[in-house]
């Protein structure tokens, strides 16, 4: 069983193989393993690559799911299939829309991700994997839950402050703010505030462009609506980049 981590929806029986591409870890599922009733289609444009569909959670409505702005890249917090209707050669990068996206300018025949028409495609780390035998007494690998995940905007290390921009966030980020935290340091108003003492692990700083996860507080200096980032953590809740084997000589 495939579940949705976060909701613990179930959302295939089964998968064909874990992709790795540029935008990150993907099980590649058969339309045979999905369970199409647990799931819901979003709009998606004329140009798009593939059919988005989103796992329900317990207690959302579809409004929830087309509408909410932040979560596990925004549309509700449940997991994001997608049914893939074009391949992507002749794209070199990913969208950047995901934590684990990087950008390798692959050759235009290569494309970033070898996706294949007609499968269907969900993140490694926004599902947990069930073996009904093995687990038999419910015992099963369970994944951080966390709020929100992005990418780290921008960073004063000697000021020990940024800013994240969650998943599915799309505009300008960074405008070069002086002194203290001042309101137009965030040139998009969805960038969530992050402090030094935020970081998990004992870290104490972040790298522009890597991928976090994190969880939402209301309190503290302004950033998206109020909202201050806390326990920041990698993408699955891994240590950031800075603790990562091979981090200071990179």
């Amino acid at each position: 069983e495939v579940r949705c981590a976060r909701g613990d929806r179930v959302i295939a029986v089964g998968y064909r193989r874990v992709l790795l591409g540029d935008h990150g870890p993907y099980l590649e599922l058969e339309r045979e393993h999905v369970r199409w009733e647990n799931l819901r289609l979003m709009p998606g444009g004329a140009a798009r690559f593939y059919d988005e569909y989103r796992a329900i959670v317990d207690g959302e409505s579809y409004d929830d799911i087309a509408h909410s702005s932040l979560g596990t890249g925004g549309g509700g917090r449940g997991a994001k299939l997608y049914d893939q209707l074009r391949a992507v050669e002749g794209q070199g990068n990913p969208p950047r829309d995901s934590a684990w996206a990087v950008a390798n300018n692959r050759p235009h025949e290569e494309g970033y991700a070898a996706y294949v028409v007609g499968k269907i495609y969900v993140g490694a780390y926004d599902v947990a994997v069930r073996d009904p035998v093995v687990d038999a007494a419910d015992v099963r690998r369970a994944m951080p839950n966390a709020t929100g995940s992005g990418r780290v905007a921008w960073w004063k290390p000697a000021r020990g402050v940024g800013a994240i921009v969650p998943d599915g966030v799309v505009g300008p980020c960074r405008n070069e703010g002086r002194g203290g935290i001042r309101e137009e340091e965030f040139a998009n108003p969805k960038e969530v505030l992050v402090t030094r003492d935020a970081i998990a692990g004992g870290a104490d700083t972040l790298a522009p462009g890597e991928g976090v996860w994190f969880d939402l507080e209301s309190s503290g200096p302004r950033g998206s609506d109020g909202l201050i980032a806390s326990n920041v953590t990698g993408p699955g809740g891994e240590p950031v980049r800075q603790l990562c084997p091979g981090a200071a000589a990179a």
